[in-house]
């Protein structure tokens, strides 16, 4: 699977570069003889004949595209709770059930950390959704969980887990 980063046509009759950004943006060039569609969740083209356009596209294989989203969460300034929900949801990370995947219950945080060494991809996942809901409930809770070292260890892990993946296929 591929991750679309740019969906972008050039027009050869009239020379305009158009590029569709959001799902179902149908642009059209200025003569008419192409269209593009679909931002960045598909790629679609329309045309009158067939070389009429140049595409100017650009896809990433989606373990690279994840592999690079996390690794924009390692820099040191970047502690933010909402920076980290919108990487995890851009990468469909984010896990609505990760309760499912604790073992203690009432969840705790300390507890569950201590399976990282050994945990998959989903349980990353879900680690990390937690210490983000943790945060709702104890507000700044997920900065110093940050500060205190525990946050990185989770993203190392899943990029880890990822290339290995990548290798695999």
């Amino acid at each position: 699977m591929r991750k679309i980063i740019k969906n972008a046509i050039q027009c050869k009759l009239c020379g305009d570069v158009i590029e569709s950004t959001y799902r179902h943006d149908y642009v059209e060039c200025r003569c008419k003889s192409c269209a593009v569609d679909g931002g960045h969740d598909y790629l679609r083209c329309s045309f009158k004949d067939k070389d009429c356009y140049i595409d100017l596209s650009e896809t990433m294989p989606m373990t690279e595209y994840k592999i690079e989203r996390l690794k924009t969460l390692l820099n040191p300034t970047t502690t933010l709770d909402v920076t980290f929900y919108d990487v995890l949801e851009d990468i469909d990370a984010l896990k609505s059930d990760y309760y499912d995947y604790m073992t203690t219950e009432p969840i705790k945080a300390d507890e569950e950390l201590k399976r990282l060494p050994s945990a998959d991809y989903d349980l990353c996942c879900a680690l990390l959704t937690m210490l983000l809901r943790e945060d709702h409930f104890c507000e700044g809770m997920f900065g110093r969980r940050f500060e205190a070292g525990q946050v990185t260890p989770i993203i190392d892990r899943m990029i880890e887990l990822l290339k290995n993946e990548d290798i695999k296929e």
